[in-house]
């Protein structure tokens, strides 16, 4: 849902570089703890790391949520200028 509040895939990539490359290293982690899920002995552990996952990103994305808005304010303050 964040994902499409802020309209992630319609973003500059290239605009926000450092956040796209931290929630593709977030991803391949989730990925590597969605494997271990499937794991009985690891799967508590997996679960764990799954929530701290979804948890981290929905803190970066918030935090890009208040960049682009920063970023909105900046171009309509020098629009007016």
């Amino acid at each position: 849902n964040k994902e499409a509040e802020i309209g992630l895939v319609q973003l500059d990539s290239n605009a926000y570089r450092e956040v796209f490359d931290e929630l593709a290293e977030l991803e391949r982690s989730a990925q590597a703890a969605r494997q271990d899920a499937t794991v009985p002995s690891l799967n508590d552990r997996a679960v764990e790391t799954l929530l701290r996952y979804y948890e981290l990103k929905i803190r970066i994305l918030e935090n890009l949520n208040r960049e682009i808005q920063t970023r909105k304010r900046h171009e309509n303050l020098e629009k007016r200028i």
